[in-house]
Protein backbone atom coordinates (compact mmCIF):
# COMPACT_ATOMS: atom_id res chain seq x y z
CA UNK A 1 0.00 0.00 0.00
CA UNK A 2 1.59 3.58 -0.98
CA UNK A 3 1.96 6.18 1.54
CA UNK A 4 -1.02 8.21 -0.24
CA UNK A 5 -3.74 5.29 -0.19
CA UNK A 6 -5.91 4.91 2.22
CA UNK A 7 -5.60 3.41 6.15
CA UNK A 8 -7.17 -0.17 6.49
CA UNK A 9 -9.46 -0.69 9.04
CA UNK A 10 -7.65 -2.38 11.85
CA UNK A 11 -8.72 -6.49 10.93
CA UNK A 12 -9.77 -8.64 13.76
CA UNK A 13 -9.02 -12.00 15.09
CA UNK A 14 -6.06 -14.41 14.46
CA UNK A 15 -5.36 -12.20 11.00
CA UNK A 16 -4.91 -9.21 12.75
CA UNK A 17 -2.54 -11.34 15.65
CA UNK A 18 -0.62 -12.05 11.94
CA UNK A 19 -0.53 -8.92 10.49
CA UNK A 20 1.00 -7.04 13.76
CA UNK A 21 3.99 -9.43 14.06
CA UNK A 22 4.75 -8.70 10.47
CA UNK A 23 4.39 -5.04 11.38
CA UNK A 24 5.95 -5.35 14.91
CA UNK A 25 9.70 -5.28 13.92
CA UNK A 26 11.82 -2.38 15.07
CA UNK A 27 15.05 -0.96 14.28
CA UNK A 28 16.46 -3.75 16.23
CA UNK A 29 17.16 -7.61 14.96
CA UNK A 30 19.27 -10.57 16.19
CA UNK A 31 21.21 -11.14 13.09
CA UNK A 32 24.35 -13.40 13.28
CA UNK A 33 23.86 -13.56 16.93
CA UNK A 34 20.16 -15.37 16.99
CA UNK A 35 20.73 -19.03 15.76
CA UNK A 36 23.92 -18.91 18.13
CA UNK A 37 22.23 -17.10 21.58
CA UNK A 38 21.80 -20.25 23.04
CA UNK A 39 25.16 -22.35 22.01
CA UNK A 40 28.78 -21.88 23.73
CA UNK A 41 30.32 -19.21 22.40
CA UNK A 42 33.49 -19.33 20.11
CA UNK A 43 36.69 -20.63 21.34
CA UNK A 44 40.15 -19.50 20.61
CA UNK A 45 41.44 -22.89 19.20
CA UNK A 46 38.61 -22.82 16.84
CA UNK A 47 40.01 -20.04 14.88
CA UNK A 48 43.76 -20.22 15.84
CA UNK A 49 46.00 -21.69 13.25
CA UNK A 50 43.35 -21.11 10.14
CA UNK A 51 45.29 -19.25 7.81
CA UNK A 52 41.66 -18.09 6.28
CA UNK A 53 41.14 -16.28 10.23
CA UNK A 54 43.49 -13.06 9.99
CA UNK A 55 44.48 -12.10 13.48
CA UNK A 56 44.53 -8.35 12.94
CA UNK A 57 40.68 -8.32 11.81
CA UNK A 58 39.97 -10.70 14.60
CA UNK A 59 41.95 -8.30 17.27
CA UNK A 60 39.50 -5.31 15.64
CA UNK A 61 36.10 -6.87 16.14
CA UNK A 62 37.17 -8.20 19.97
CA UNK A 63 38.52 -4.31 20.78
CA UNK A 64 35.54 -3.44 19.41
CA UNK A 65 32.72 -5.41 20.52
CA UNK A 66 34.62 -4.59 24.24
CA UNK A 67 33.97 -0.42 23.46
CA UNK A 68 30.66 -1.56 22.49
CA UNK A 69 29.96 -3.75 25.62
CA UNK A 70 31.49 -1.40 27.76
CA UNK A 71 29.50 1.64 27.04
CA UNK A 72 26.68 2.03 29.64
CA UNK A 73 24.48 4.18 27.85
CA UNK A 74 24.03 5.41 23.98
CA UNK A 75 21.85 6.58 21.12
CA UNK A 76 22.71 6.66 17.68
CA UNK A 77 20.62 6.29 14.35
CA UNK A 78 20.10 3.88 12.00
CA UNK A 79 19.71 2.97 8.52
CA UNK A 80 18.78 0.30 7.15
CA UNK A 81 18.26 -1.39 3.85
CA UNK A 82 16.64 -5.02 3.71
CA UNK A 83 16.84 -7.06 0.23
CA UNK A 84 13.86 -9.98 -0.04
CA UNK A 85 12.23 -11.73 -2.79
CA UNK A 86 8.73 -10.26 -4.47
CA UNK A 87 5.98 -13.30 -5.06
CA UNK A 88 7.41 -12.58 -8.81
CA UNK A 89 10.47 -13.94 -7.93
CA UNK A 90 12.55 -11.15 -8.38
CA UNK A 91 14.50 -9.27 -5.33
CA UNK A 92 13.15 -6.37 -4.04
CA UNK A 93 14.35 -3.60 -1.06
CA UNK A 94 12.81 -1.92 1.52
CA UNK A 95 14.62 0.93 3.49
CA UNK A 96 13.48 1.96 6.92
CA UNK A 97 15.44 4.57 9.44
CA UNK A 98 14.89 5.13 13.02
CA UNK A 99 16.94 5.53 16.11
CA UNK A 100 18.12 3.45 19.44
CA UNK A 101 18.03 4.56 22.70
CA UNK A 102 20.37 2.18 25.22
CA UNK A 103 20.81 2.15 29.19
CA UNK A 104 22.34 -1.22 30.03
CA UNK A 105 22.05 -3.19 31.74
CA UNK A 106 17.94 -3.23 31.37
CA UNK A 107 16.69 -0.21 29.32
CA UNK A 108 15.84 0.15 25.33
CA UNK A 109 13.90 1.97 23.18
CA UNK A 110 13.83 1.22 18.97
CA UNK A 111 12.03 3.47 16.61
CA UNK A 112 11.74 2.61 12.81
CA UNK A 113 10.16 4.48 10.02
CA UNK A 114 9.38 2.81 6.84
CA UNK A 115 6.16 3.90 5.07
CA UNK A 116 3.67 4.04 5.89
CA UNK A 117 4.41 2.82 9.06
CA UNK A 118 5.88 4.08 12.29
CA UNK A 119 7.30 0.97 14.79
CA UNK A 120 8.56 1.53 18.16
CA UNK A 121 10.33 -0.89 20.72
CA UNK A 122 9.89 0.03 24.54
CA UNK A 123 11.63 -2.26 27.27
CA UNK A 124 11.99 -0.53 30.65
CA UNK A 125 13.57 -3.61 32.62
CA UNK A 126 10.52 -5.56 33.62
CA UNK A 127 8.25 -5.15 30.37
CA UNK A 128 8.67 -4.85 26.62
CA UNK A 129 6.14 -3.47 24.42
CA UNK A 130 5.54 -3.03 20.75
CA UNK A 131 3.66 -0.22 19.02
CA UNK A 132 2.61 0.18 15.70
CA UNK A 133 1.77 3.60 15.17
CA UNK A 134 0.06 2.79 11.73
CA UNK A 135 -3.19 1.27 13.23
CA UNK A 136 -2.75 2.17 16.70
CA UNK A 137 -2.54 -1.03 18.46
CA UNK A 138 0.35 -2.39 20.90
CA UNK A 139 1.71 -5.75 22.43
CA UNK A 140 3.14 -5.77 26.25
CA UNK A 141 4.40 -8.42 27.85
CA UNK A 142 6.77 -9.33 30.86
CA UNK A 143 9.88 -9.24 30.40
CA UNK A 144 13.62 -10.47 31.76
CA UNK A 145 15.98 -8.24 33.46
CA UNK A 146 18.62 -7.82 31.19
CA UNK A 147 18.58 -6.51 27.26
CA UNK A 148 20.12 -9.74 26.55
CA UNK A 149 17.51 -11.83 27.86
CA UNK A 150 15.10 -9.69 26.64
CA UNK A 151 15.99 -10.12 22.65
CA UNK A 152 15.78 -13.90 23.37
CA UNK A 153 12.44 -14.08 24.90
CA UNK A 154 10.77 -11.98 22.21
CA UNK A 155 12.89 -13.79 19.16
CA UNK A 156 10.30 -16.68 18.88
CA UNK A 157 7.47 -13.58 18.59
CA UNK A 158 8.87 -10.92 16.87
CA UNK A 159 11.42 -10.17 13.44
CA UNK A 160 14.21 -7.33 14.40
CA UNK A 161 17.14 -6.33 12.77
CA UNK A 162 20.82 -7.02 13.21
CA UNK A 163 22.12 -3.48 14.46
CA UNK A 164 20.57 -5.90 17.71
CA UNK A 165 23.95 -7.43 17.49
CA UNK A 166 25.90 -4.45 18.54
CA UNK A 167 24.19 -3.91 21.32
CA UNK A 168 24.39 -7.45 23.00
CA UNK A 169 26.94 -7.40 25.85
CA UNK A 170 30.31 -9.90 25.44
CA UNK A 171 28.74 -10.34 22.04
CA UNK A 172 32.24 -11.19 20.25
CA UNK A 173 32.95 -15.16 21.28
CA UNK A 174 28.99 -15.08 20.01
CA UNK A 175 30.06 -13.29 16.37
CA UNK A 176 32.76 -15.52 16.14
CA UNK A 177 31.03 -18.85 16.49
CA UNK A 178 31.65 -20.87 13.45
CA UNK A 179 33.75 -18.54 11.61
CA UNK A 180 36.07 -20.26 8.84
CA UNK A 181 36.90 -16.41 7.22
CA UNK A 182 38.10 -13.27 8.62
CA UNK A 183 40.03 -10.50 6.58
CA UNK A 184 40.52 -6.59 6.17
CA UNK A 185 39.34 -6.19 3.04
CA UNK A 186 40.69 -2.67 3.23
CA UNK A 187 40.28 1.31 4.03
CA UNK A 188 36.64 2.88 2.79
CA UNK A 189 35.20 6.40 3.64
CA UNK A 190 31.72 5.99 4.91
CA UNK A 191 29.63 8.96 5.64
CA UNK A 192 33.35 11.10 5.45
CA UNK A 193 34.67 9.00 7.98
CA UNK A 194 37.79 6.69 7.33
CA UNK A 195 36.50 3.40 7.96
CA UNK A 196 39.04 -0.40 8.44
CA UNK A 197 36.49 -2.65 6.46
CA UNK A 198 36.50 -6.16 8.23
CA UNK A 199 34.64 -9.54 6.51
CA UNK A 200 33.32 -12.42 8.52
CA UNK A 201 32.39 -15.76 7.27
CA UNK A 202 30.78 -18.71 8.49
CA UNK A 203 28.92 -21.29 6.56
CA UNK A 204 25.34 -19.87 6.88
CA UNK A 205 26.02 -16.12 7.63
CA UNK A 206 28.62 -13.75 6.46
CA UNK A 207 28.73 -10.23 8.19
CA UNK A 208 31.30 -6.95 7.65
CA UNK A 209 31.44 -3.87 9.57
CA UNK A 210 33.32 -0.73 8.95
CA UNK A 211 35.38 0.75 12.19
CA UNK A 212 36.57 4.27 12.21
CA UNK A 213 40.31 4.59 11.96
CA UNK A 214 40.47 7.06 14.51
CA UNK A 215 38.69 8.03 17.70
CA UNK A 216 36.24 5.92 19.69
CA UNK A 217 35.61 2.43 17.81
CA UNK A 218 32.11 3.29 17.05
CA UNK A 219 30.66 1.51 13.88
CA UNK A 220 29.27 3.05 11.29
CA UNK A 221 27.89 0.00 8.98
CA UNK A 222 27.52 -3.50 9.54
CA UNK A 223 26.12 -5.65 7.22
CA UNK A 224 24.66 -9.35 7.45
CA UNK A 225 24.62 -11.87 4.39
CA UNK A 226 21.94 -14.98 4.82
CA UNK A 227 24.19 -17.59 2.52
CA UNK A 228 20.96 -19.97 3.07
CA UNK A 229 19.24 -17.80 0.46
CA UNK A 230 20.27 -18.67 -3.43
CA UNK A 231 20.00 -14.51 -3.79
CA UNK A 232 22.38 -14.15 -0.69
CA UNK A 233 19.73 -11.41 0.80
CA UNK A 234 21.22 -8.80 2.96
CA UNK A 235 20.19 -6.67 5.35
CA UNK A 236 22.46 -3.05 5.01
CA UNK A 237 23.06 -0.60 8.20
CA UNK A 238 24.58 2.81 8.60
CA UNK A 239 24.97 3.79 12.06
CA UNK A 240 25.57 7.55 12.64
CA UNK A 241 25.02 10.14 15.01
CA UNK A 242 26.61 7.95 17.94
CA UNK A 243 26.27 9.42 21.24
CA UNK A 244 28.13 7.83 23.93
CA UNK A 245 27.01 10.35 27.09
CA UNK A 246 23.78 11.08 26.39
CA UNK A 247 21.20 12.47 29.29
CA UNK A 248 18.04 10.11 29.16
CA UNK A 249 15.84 9.61 31.63
CA UNK A 250 13.84 6.99 32.82
CA UNK A 251 10.48 7.80 31.44
CA UNK A 252 11.87 7.41 27.96
CA UNK A 253 11.90 3.65 28.26
CA UNK A 254 8.19 3.33 29.16
CA UNK A 255 4.91 3.13 27.14
CA UNK A 256 2.24 5.06 27.73
CA UNK A 257 -0.85 3.90 25.00
CA UNK A 258 -1.66 7.08 23.37
CA UNK A 259 -5.52 7.78 23.12
CA UNK A 260 -7.45 5.09 21.31
CA UNK A 261 -4.91 2.51 20.92
CA UNK A 262 -5.58 -1.01 20.82
CA UNK A 263 -3.59 -3.57 22.88
CA UNK A 264 -2.88 -7.06 21.24
CA UNK A 265 -1.77 -10.36 22.41
CA UNK A 266 1.66 -11.68 21.43
CA UNK A 267 1.38 -14.03 18.68
CA UNK A 268 1.50 -17.53 19.62
CA UNK A 269 4.93 -19.09 19.18
CA UNK A 270 3.23 -21.85 16.48
CA UNK A 271 2.12 -18.63 14.49
CA UNK A 272 5.85 -17.01 14.66
CA UNK A 273 6.57 -18.73 10.88
CA UNK A 274 3.55 -17.82 9.42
Amino acid sequence: MSAGSRRPDLMNGRETKLRMKKLASTALMLGVLAPLAWAAPADAQQVQGNPEVEAEAVDLLRRTMDYLGGLESFTARVYNLREDIHESGDRVDFESFGDVVVTRPNKLRGFRHAEPMDEALYYDGSTVTFYNEFENVYMSMAAPATIEEMFLAIHEYVELYPVSDLIWRDAFPYLMQGVNLATVVGTESIGGVACTHLLFGRPDIGFQIWIPESGPLLPTKYVVTDYATPALLTIVTYISDWDIDPEVDDDAFRFEPPAGARKMPFPKPDMAGE
